[in-house]
């Protein structure tokens, strides 16, 4: 090879990516503590772009369907934009409000039916621990029989006690922290998610001309190209799951109704809103359904476990491959791995992203063998 300044850039370009990967695999701990602390400080606005992107769903409908002929009228023409968004931003909250209006209340029902049931239960310990001490009296005599030293007894549990205070201080604190620190994050972050969709087309045009800007002509196309793949992935991913999750709480009911099961509508809802999470999120809705059922009939709440594991077949294997997978333009086969895999490589993140991606992948993966198979076709003809 010969060296001439060309070749001795790329030398040097070599040299330092190998110094640089060295370096990185023996500070392996500084890297990703520095990665936690960026990540730490950006959480918000990750936090907002999410937000803006569900919204944006939302937001495309309402101008398009519903504000799709107000250009017309120039006041509503200037507003249309911020009335979208407000309107959005007005039925995302309400749904949350209306499922937590219809759980809540269940739950403090059955919670207080549960308590009133402990005195109860309590006594009827106690009574059969008489009945074992009468029948066998030899159980009585060893425990006579048995040294306590109930000082020490006394002292450590003092000292159990004080631990345990101190770690609930400590946790509680802890939370409230955690708590305050969540609440601000999305404070920021639905303020930023707010500015991205007021000015979602001016982003999107400067961040194509950075990308023609800075990187080489064919790779930036490649990255717009995967950028417009992933927004309509996610898009329909997001429609399709609402849609799915909807079928899904409405068989719930009419089922619920069919077999006089108690709490139909509230259950249904928190199973259909719980469905939201792909193919397992039902599941947690069933566990929480369960309880309430349970309280009023032990048996109905079997019944109803049932019930849901067969429709959550049903809904596994034929509804959400064809209402997700149709929508995202992903085989069902293909749903149930990407859901399977990101669940086992990134938990409930990655079940909720595992579609999604496996269809960007899928999209750009079956048009690249397409493109190869035409020029190899013209190329042999």
């Amino acid at each position: 090879m010969k060296l001439d300044k060309e070749n001795t850039k790329k030398i040097i370009f070599i040299v330092f990516i190998g110094i640089l990967i060295y370096w990185g695999l023996q500070n392996l701990g500084l890297i990703f503590g520095g990665v936690n602390s960026i990540f730490s400080i950006l959480k918000p606005f990750i936090l907002g772009a999410c937000i803006a992107f569900v919204l944006n769903v939302i937001v495309s409908l309402i101008e398009n369907k519903w504000l799709k002929n107000k250009k017309k009228n120039k006041v509503l023409a200037k507003v249309k934009r911020p009335l979208a968004i407000f309107l959005s931003m007005l039925i995302l909250f309400a749904v949350i409000f209306f499922v937590i209006f219809l759980v809540i209340p269940g739950l403090i029902s059955t919670i207080d039916s549960i308590s009133s049931y402990i005195p109860g239960i309590a006594t009827d310990v106690q009574n059969w621990l008489y009945d074992m001490l009468d029948k066998y009296p030899e159980i009585n005599n060893t425990i006579k029989n048995i040294n306590i030293d109930w000082n020490n007894i006394d002292q450590e549990t003092m000292k159990v006690l004080q631990t345990w205070a101190g770690n609930i201080l400590s946790s509680s604190i802890s939370i409230l922290g955690s708590i305050a620190t969540g609440v601000t994050n999305f404070v920021i972050g639905l303020i930023f998610a707010v500015y991205i969709l007021l000015q979602k087309e001016k982003l999107g045009y400067q961040f194509k001309k950075l990308m023609v800007a800075y990187l080489p002509n064919k790779f930036a196309e490649k990255v717009l190209k995967v950028c417009t793949v992933a927004n309509s992935a996610f898009t329909k991913f997001i429609t399709g799951q609402v849609t799915e999750a909807c079928i899904l709480g409405i068989l719930c009911f009419i089922g619920m109704i069919i077999f006089g099961m108690p709490y139909a509508l509230t259950i249904s809802v928190l199973i259909g809103f719980t469905a939201l999470i792909p193919i397992f999120g039902a599941f947690i809705g069933a566990g929480i359904g369960f309880i309430l059922i349970a309280v009023q009939n032990p048996m109905l709440a079997v019944g109803f476990v049932v019930y849901i594991i067969i429709l959550q077949q049903i809904e596994g294997n034929i509804i959400y491959p064809k209402v997700v997978g149709n929508s995202v333009g992903l085989p069902g086969i293909w749903v149930m791995v990407a859901v399977t895999l990101g669940g086992a490589i990134w938990g409930i993140t990655g079940i909720a992203v595992g579609v999604p991606i496996a269809s960007i992948i899928y999209a750009l993966i079956r048009e690249s063998v397409n493109n190869r198979i035409k020029e190899k076709y013209q190329i042999e003809g």
